[in-house]
């Protein structure tokens, strides 16, 4: 019986910390899955080395057994992942996680937010904070209000924060948090902004509110002077939000229900239904097609991914 955040098994008789997790990443050049949980932590979980090793170590000629197995595929799934580092920085709950990947020129960062109005730079290799933004009244609060949701642009080098104030800001990323500058801060929507995510297929972000609309910020040129805005009306609540890689169409959440968006137009192209109970993740794998969503009644559902001009099997596969 392991504590399903830490990884830990609780003593016997000792009470149990309630937890959730509001965002998860996986980073697939390091093998690691980021969590952004409600108890103020980031928790990476990777592979047991150990437990890999002895894997190893345990069959005669195991190494070289091994070595002919594509990145010890079989190794990794007979080890597990376990959690193996834990990032507290934050006092309140974590809120929002980006993995700045490795094609950018430096090593694996991760940008994470929270209720705190914190932003945070962490280096994902080592496990260590970078920094934590400082505004210039020297406090660690980068706005006056909750921050919700961030995200990275790799194609323009910026990440997006959002925030309950209805702002989103955009500044320019470097691995030394004092030279975040402030890019453009976006204006528009008449509540709380609950989700941002950067659409690289369309070069614009796209932002989603408790004012029941989703948002797109297109760029034009290599700068914030012009500004084009598409408003669709959800008719409710967004409780996740993500772009297919692919084709760039915006897969939303609302409640129980799974929206695509074709991305250019903002034209609904697909729906889909079988969770009882509020989406809280999504996910698009473009090397199998396929939308991965998980949801508030304990169930991950696949989904075949939008294809432009072509019939859609909305058919879920529960697992």
């Amino acid at each position: 019986n392991y504590d399903i955040i830490s990884g830990i098994a609780p003593h016997n008789g000792a009470e149990k910390k309630s937890r959730s997790i509001n965002k998860m990443l996986f980073v697939e050049d390091l093998d690691i899955l980021v969590a952004a949980a409600d108890d103020c932590n980031v928790y990476i979980w990777g592979f047991d080395d150990q437990a890999m090793n002895e894997l190893r170590d345990s069959v005669p000629g195991g190494g070289d057994l091994f070595q002919t197995i594509e990145d010890d595929a079989v190794t990794n799934r007979v080890a597990g992942f376990t959690c193996k580092r834990v990032l507290n920085k934050h006092s309140q709950s974590v809120t929002g996680v980006a993995v700045i990947s490795q094609d950018y020129p430096c090593s694996s960062h991760l940008i994470s937010c929270g209720a705190d109005r914190r932003l945070c730079l962490w280096n994902l290799q080592l496990g260590t904070l970078v920094g934590t933004y400082t505004n210039s009244s020297g406090s660690e609060a980068a706005s006056e209000e909750a921050i919700t949701d961030v995200a990275f642009a790799k194609s323009r080098y910026e990440f997006a924060y959002s925030l309950a104030d209805k702002l989103i800001y955009i500044r320019k990323f470097s691995t030394s948090v004092k030279s975040w500058k402030l890019i453009h801060v976006l204006q528009g929507h008449e509540s709380e902004v609950s989700h941002v995510v950067w659409n690289d297929v369309c070069s614009m972000w796209v932002s989603g509110s408790d004012d029941c609309t989703l948002r797109t910020w297109g760029v034009h040129k290599h700068d914030y002077l012009e500004i084009s805005t598409s408003v669709t009306d959800t008719q409710c609540f967004i409780t996740a939000l993500t772009c297919d890689l692919a084709n760039g169409a915006v897969i939303v959440g609302l409640q129980d229900v799974i929206r695509v968006y074709e991305g250019g137009t903002m034209k609904q192209v697909q729906t889909h239904t079988g969770h009882r109970d509020s989406v809280r993740g999504l996910m698009h794998v473009p090397e199998r097609s396929q939308y991965i969503s998980i949801a508030w009644d304990s169930s991950i559902c696949i989904w075949n991914a939008y294809k432009p001009y072509s019939r859609q099997n909305n058919s879920p596969a529960p697992i």
